[in-house]
């Protein structure tokens, strides 16, 4: 297989691009299910409002660690790309607690699946294959920066 450094360089963008994206639209979905939850009184599930607050909470972070993500990237710092990895597993494994937790609790209290509940599982279910993939190709161009997996003048490597 033939890679060189500006592909997985710009791939790696990409994800940084995408990643910012994908966390700004979960906090605006995040807001959403808070406002739901408080104009809504009766939809008020015990804990309902702690999981969205912390999930806001977890994409604030993400999109600063999506920040130092691209800036490691384009500056070639290795040291960069773990937070990220480390904090996409940590958010990816909260979101699924909290979306799993928030929608359980209100359709067990009030038998009901609003529209916002499906556009969240969906959301997260594609936002978590979508995840692996990209953590893939990070974890890939960090190896490439740490090993040094290219020529100086930028030629293709057979790797």
């Amino acid at each position: 297989m033939r890679y060189t450094k500006g592909r997985l360089k710009f791939a790696c963008c990409l994800i940084g691009c995408y990643a910012l994206l994908a966390n700004v639209c979960s906090l605006v979905l995040s807001c959403l299910r808070l406002a739901t939850i408080y104009i809504h009184a009766s939809l008020l599930a015990p804990g309902a409002d702690v999981a969205a607050y912390m999930l806001m909470v977890t994409y604030i972070i993400l999109i600063s660690l999506t920040l130092a993500l691209i800036y490691g990237n384009v500056k070639d710092e290795p040291s960069l790309f773990f937070p990220w990895v480390f904090g996409v597993m940590f958010a990816t494994v909260l979101e699924l607690f909290c979306v799993v937790y928030s929608n359980l609790v209100v359709f067990t209290i009030y038998q009901l699946v609003d529209g916002l509940a499906k556009i969240e599982i969906g959301w997260f279910v594609t936002k978590f294959c979508s995840n692996i993939i990209c953590l893939f190709v990070v974890v890939f161009r960090w190896h490439q920066i740490r090993t040094h997996i290219w020529d100086d003048d930028d030629r293709e490597v057979m790797l």
